[in-house]
């Protein structure tokens, strides 16, 4: 299973996808400009996937990130905080793969002053990432 929403010119609807066929693993692909539709689809989807209130592992890949809306920011940071529980208690595993090295060396440096409340790593691999998360769903003992 999976959900999908396509971005159109006039910026509707973004292009963020959610797999769900690997079940316990999560994929989800940025690969478009945020917008408020976008969070929308991304904050109902993983609602979607907590309450399952299964185990789960989550590869965050972020093709591309151009947003710099500070309400963008703002409304993510405070969803984050209201899930956060609920998230720790079933995300066991995230891997984020940001577009660029250079923005995979910045999220490094934040989770070392600020630690992810979930094991975490970052790598501008997706095979590494895939292979990351797999490793830890079969460490752990998840099954779909």
């Amino acid at each position: 299973m999976g959900w999908q929403a396509s971005l159109n010119r006039d910026g509707i609807v973004e292009n963020v996808v959610f797999e769900l066929k690997d079940w316990p693993l999560v994929y989800i692909k940025f690969a478009g400009k945020q917008s408020a539709e976008s969070l929308k689809f991304y904050q109902d989807s993983m609602e979607e996937v907590l309450a399952r209130e299964e185990p789960h592992v989550v590869v965050h890949h972020i093709q591309e990130y151009k947003k710099e809306d500070a309400v963008f920011i703002r409304d993510m940071g405070e969803w984050m905080k209201k899930v956060q529980k609920r998230s720790s208690a079933y995300c066991k595993f995230l891997v984020i793969v940001p577009p660029s090295k250079a923005f995979s060396f910045v999220l490094s440096t934040v989770f070392l002053i600020t630690p992810m409340p979930v094991p975490s790593k970052v790598t501008s691999n997706l095979d590494e990432a895939l292979t990351w998360a797999k490793d830890e769903i079969q460490r752990l003992g998840l099954k779909a």
